[in-house]
Formats: C-alpha cells, sequence, structure tokens
C-alpha cells in the first residue's frame, strides 16, 4: 500500500516541479524583450503552445497577461482572440452568466477589430454560454452571426459548427424543419472541410432527428447514404454510430437478424477508437449500442443475454462523464429485464424514477414509453384505475406528438417542395438566360457578319469605282491623245491647203507673166487657163472637208460658241475656228481666198462682236471654249 502512494506522491512532485521550471523559463524568456510589442508576440505565441495547455491554471495566467499588454498596444485582435481562453474556461467551470457579460464587453469593442472573425468567435463563445442556460433563440441569433461572418472568411469548419448548435436550438423550440436546414449546411461544410467524423455526427443528428418526426425511412436513408459513400474513409467512432443508426431502423421493422448484424459491427469498431478527442463519447456510444443487444435480445427471448449487455452497459453507464444524461437510458433498460424477471415492483420503481425526472422537450417520447410500461406492469398487478390514468395520459401526450410530427412532415414536406419548385424556376431562369444569352450572340453574330458584308461590298464597291475610274481615265486619255492628234492633223490639213492656194495664185502670177510674153492665140488658151484655177480656187473641196472636220472634231466649240454669241455668222465662226487652230494671218487669208487686211479687218469686227477689248487676246479667249 506504501508503494502506490509512495510512486503517485513522487509523479504529483515531478509535475509540480516541471510546472514551476516551465513557468520559470518563460518568465526569463519574456525579460530577454526589450519592448511591449516583442513581448506580445512572444506571448501570442506562447500562449497556443501545447506544452502550455497541459497546465490550463498556468496558461490561463498567461493568457490574461497577454491581454492587459495587447489592450495596452490597442491590438483587440489579439483581445479578442486571447478572451475565447477565458471564455472557454469560464464555460468549463458553469460561470455562464460571466461568458456572456464577458462576451458582451468585447462584442461593444467590434469597430476596433481588424479582423471580422475576432467578432464571430466571441458570437460562438457567447452563444455557448446562451445554451447552456437554455435560452435558445439568443442562442440562435449568436450561431448564425457567427455562420455568417465564418463562411464569408472561408473558414468553413467553424460555419460548420454554428450551423450545426444552431439546428440543435431549433430543433429543442420543436422548429423542426429549420433545425433540418441547418443541419444540412453544416453536413456540407463539414463534407467540403473534409471533417468526416463530424459529417458522421451531423448525419447521426439528422437521422435522430427525422426519427424524432416519425420519418423512419427518411433516417435509414441518410445513415445507409453515408455509409455507401464513406465507408473506408470514416474512423471507428463515425462507422460505429452509423452501424448503430441503422440497427435501429431494423429494429422498429422487427427484422432482428439484420438488426443483429449492424450491432455487432457497431460494437466491433470500439475497441479500435483512440482518438483522444473522441475517448469521452467512447463510454456513451457502447452503453447505447449495449442498450440496443438489451432490447434485441428481450424481443427475440433470450434473457441471460439480455442480462449481460445491460451490466456491459452500466459498466459503461459507469465510466461515462454524463452520467445523469444516460441514466434515463440505464433505467429503461433495467426496468425491461425486471419485467421479464418477473420483478415488476422494481421495474415499476424504475418507471416511476423516470416520471418523477423533469425532461426537456426532445425527452417527452421517454416519458411516453415510461407510462407505456408503467401501465402494463399495473394492469398485471390488476391496479386497473391507475392503469387507465396512466393510459389516457399516455395517449393525450403521444397525440400530442404525433400532431407535432404529423406538422413538421407537413412543413418539412412543404419546404422541401417549395425548395425544388425554387431550384426548377431558377434552372428555367437559368436555361432563358442562357437562351437569351445565345439569342444576344446569334445576333451579335449576325450583325458582325452583316458589318462585314457591308465592308467587303464596299471594299468591292471601292475597287469596282476604281477600276472603273482607271479605265475612264486612261480612256479619256487615250480619247485626248486622239483628238490632239486629230487637231494636229487638222492643222497639217489645214496648212497644206494654205500651200496648195499659195501654189496655184503663183501659178496664176506665172501664166499671167506668160500671158503677157506671147501672142494672142496663146493668150486666150492662158486666160481660159487660169479661169479655170481661180474657179477651182474659189470653190475648193478641200476648205469645205476642212470646216467639216473641225465642226465634227470640236462639236462641243461651235455649240458653246453659238449659244453665247448667237448673232454670229457662219463666217465668223469659220474665223473663229481658224484662230482657235492658231494659223497665222496669212495662213487664213489664204484659206479663204482674201486678202491678209481682209482677214485683220475681219478679225476687228469679230472682236467687237465677241465684246473684246483691244487688250485681251482673242486666240487665249477662243481657247476656252
Amino acid at each position: 500500500m506504501r508503494l502506490p502512494l509512495l510512486f503517485f506522491l513522487s509523479l504529483f512532485c515531478c509535475a509540480a516541479i516541471y510546472g514551476q521550471d516551465q513557468v520559470h523559463n518563460i518568465d526569463e524568456q519574456l525579460k530577454q524583450y526589450n519592448t511591449d510589442q516583442e513581448k506580445l508576440v512572444f506571448l501570442d505565441s506562447i500562449t497556443e503552445s501545447k506544452e502550455l495547455a497541459r497546465n490550463p491554471k498556468q496558461k490561463i495566467k498567461y493568457v490574461k497577461q497577454t491581454i492587459r499588454l495587447a489592450r495596452q498596444l490597442a491590438d483587440y485582435d489579439i483581445v479578442a482572440k486571447k478572451s475565447r481562453f477565458i471564455l472557454q474556461d469560464l464555460n468549463t467551470r458553469g460561470l455562464h452568466d460571466s461568458v456572456i457579460n464577458l462576451a458582451n464587453v468585447l462584442i461593444k469593442e467590434k469597430e476596433k477589430f481588424k479582423d471580422t472573425k475576432s467578432l464571430a468567435h466571441l458570437y460562438l463563445k457567447r452563444a455557448g454560454a446562451f445554451y447552456k442556460q437554455t435560452k435558445y433563440q439568443d442562442a440562435i441569433i449568436d450561431y448564425e452571426a457567427a455562420a455568417v461572418i465564418f463562411e464569408a472568411n472561408d473558414k468553413i469548419l467553424f460555419a460548420a459548427d454554428s450551423y450545426f448548435f444552431a439546428g440543435q436550438c431549433y430543433l429543442l423550440t420543436n422548429n423542426y424543419v429549420t433545425s433540418i436546414t441547418q443541419m444540412k449546411k453544416a453536413m456540407r461544410l463539414y463534407d467540403l472541410g473534409g471533417d468526416l467524423t463530424y459529417v458522421q455526427y451531423v448525419t447521426s443528428s439528422l437521422a435522430d432527428l427525422y426519427d424524432g418526426i416519425g420519418l423512419t425511412d427518411e433516417a435509414f436513408e441518410e445513415r445507409k447514404k453515408f455509409l455507401e459513400k464513406y465507408r473506408g474513409k470514416i474512423p471507428p467512432y463515425a462507422l460505429s454510430d452509423c452501424y448503430e443508426g441503422i440497427s435501429k431502423y431494423y429494429f422498429k421493422k422487427d427484422q432482428f437478424d439484420e438488426q443483429k448484424i449492424y450491432l455487432d459491427s457497431a460494437y466491433a469498431e470500439i475497441p479500435k477508437i483512440d482518438d483522444y478527442d473522441i475517448k469521452p463519447f467512447v463510454s456513451a456510444l457502447g452503453m447505447t449500442i449495449c442498450n440496443d443487444y438489451v432490447d434485441h435480445y428481450i424481443s427475440t427471448g433470450n434473457l441471460e443475454n439480455a442480462e449481460s449487455y445491460l451490466k456491459k452497459a452500466e459498466e459503461y453507464w459507469q465510466n461515462s462523464d454524463s452520467k445523469d444524461f444516460y441514466e434515463t437510458s440505464i433505467f429503461f433498460s433495467r426496468a425491461k429485464v425486471l419485467e421479464k424477471k418477473g420483478q415488476n415492483t422494481s421495474a415499476s420503481n424504475l418507471y416511476k424514477k423516470i416520471l418523477d425526472k423533469e425532461f426537456e422537450v426532445q425527452n417527452t417520447w421517454q416519458r411516453v414509453y415510461a407510462q407505456e410500461g408503467l401501465a402494463e406492469i399495473l394492469e398485471k398487478q390488476g391496479d386497473y384505475k391507475n392503469a387507465i390514468a396512466l393510459r389516457k395520459e399516455e395517449l393525450k401526450l403521444r397525440d400530442s406528438l404525433d400532431q407535432i410530427q404529423q406538422k413538421s412532415k407537413l412543413l418539412l414536406l412543404q419546404t422541401e417542395f417549395e425548395t425544388e419548385r425554387r431550384k426548377k424556376e431558377l434552372a428555367q431562369r437559368n436555361i432563358e438566360i442562357r437562351n437569351l444569352e445565345l439569342e444576344q450572340t446569334v445576333a451579335r453574330n449576325k450583325r458582325l457578319v452583316l458589318l462585314i458584308s457591308l465592308l467587303l461590298v464596299a471594299v468591292i464597291a471601292a475597287i469596282t469605282v476604281y477600276l472603273i475610274w482607271q479605265r475612264s481615265k486612261h480612256r479619256r486619255q487615250r480619247l485626248e491623245q486622239e483628238v490632239a492628234y486629230k487637231k494636229k492633223d487638222l492643222k497639217y490639213f489645214a496648212l497644206e491647203i494654205s500651200q496648195k492656194r499659195e501654189w496655184a495664185l503663183e501659178l496664176v502670177d506665172k501664166i499671167k507673166a506668160i500671158k503677157n510674153a506671147t501672142g494672142k492665140k496663146q493668150s486666150i488658151a492662158l486666160d481660159h487657163l487660169n479661169a479655170d484655177i481661180q474657179n477651182r480656187i474659189k470653190v475648193d473641196e478641200d476648205t469645205e472637208l476642212l470646216y467639216d472636220k473641225v465642226e465634227s472634231l470640236c462639236s462641243a466649240f461651235y455649240d458653246n460658241l453659238r449659244e453665247k454669241y448667237p448673232h454670229l455668222t457662219k463666217t465668223d465662226i469659220r474665223l473663229c475656228t481658224l484662230i482657235r487652230m492658231n494659223l497665222s494671218t496669212k495662213q487664213i487669208a489664204t484659206l479663204q481666198n482674201i486678202n491678209p487686211s481682209s482677214v485683220k479687218m475681219s478679225r476687228s469686227r469679230l472682236r467687237k462682236k465677241l465684246n473684246l477689248d483691244s487688250t485681251e487676246d482673242i486666240n487665249q479667249f477662243l481657247s476656252t471654249f
């Protein structure tokens, strides 16, 4: 006896010495920093360490020191972050009013937070205190506010926790539909965050909720879906809890063989659970499975095995951290076994203890089952009066619960119908939006094709016009060249006629000279020849041909001249033509078979008809027509 005592005393002393050394070491390290900011950084880091977590009192001491220093430096985010440890400690010690008061003080400083997550954590801690005080509506407000902030900051696991606890609060206020909605949000976020243990925990809670409102098949489907999706990925605790939930479904359907298979699978996972954080829940899970075995063996008539598993259930219960919470479950299993053994008085006493307890809303069905069990025993004992009274109370309570179930089912179905309808409307709206976008794209493409087509037409038209212009230009140049050539040819033709006339006149002069030198007979012959030459000069066809050619080539010149000066004679117009051809006075006189002086007089008369003064050049004037 003395050796174990000495061993534990030594262990305690070592732990104390270790704790003192650790504190001394932290204080020494703290002295090495010169500025408050450096000290704050160190304290912030050390209070997050696992080593200090093993010594809660010392951790709280340094957390408070960190908070004081953070306030001095106006770092309110660290104040909020470290205050969470204080709030958690107060909650653990059951000082919920203190939690709420401190959280209120900190939340009033929310405008000073740079990180909105600081506010969300405070909401979460205050909601926990409200929950413990059964102030569920206040808790819901804080949980949902925290969830929104966490989700906006991608802290999906914290958001999932907030939605889950909000769902629990809605359940405790009989708002089953909203509870299911919040739990489904939590499940989606846990799944997204990869926390399969909590995915299973929410699945189990959701299934229990379905069971509570009479949707047994839906509860079964939730668990089966989870098992099919995550089998081989989830830890032993989650797997065991899922198997246990499925076994309950088969028990309600009186399919005891299937129930036994899943119970065995659930019980086989218990020894595999090694997660330190889950350990406190293992006793409750083991007790629940053993209670299920008791129900199974009582239903199948194996009282010996029922008693065996009742003992195991009681062992798990004794090791549980929440014996008061699970006491009712143990009372039910004991009462059933005692009743089967014929110990009706002991069984009825247990049912009375259950009925004497004050239950929360979710345990109302336990009251119904206790009333039912006690009424059956009273009927066996012949106490029909009390049995009937209990039956009436049981039926009244059962009817009330059935009404709640039916109302909740209806609300849930209505909500699901509305959700599905909204999904379809949203899907239809999305289709319409996509069709509209497609139509806009088609219209935009049509406009683009039309624009490109118009541009191509414009380019083709421009090219065509350019080619036509170029062709016209070349044709015009060719015509101009032809006209210039013909004008030049006409001038040469006019000069040639002039030369012929000059030659004819010279010939006439020579004939006159010969005539004067010859006899009378030759003179007569020369007169006939001279007359014939003179006659040829007056009616020369070459001159008329020249005028005809000029008029056909320069028809516009003649038209413009006649239009502007309609009083000009044919002779005047022919003179204008010869002047425009840049012929000299002598050449014009020769072509017209007149004297040069006559040409000058004609030119003078023509200038007057054209209203030209003496300074204006008639050649340049006529070239403008």
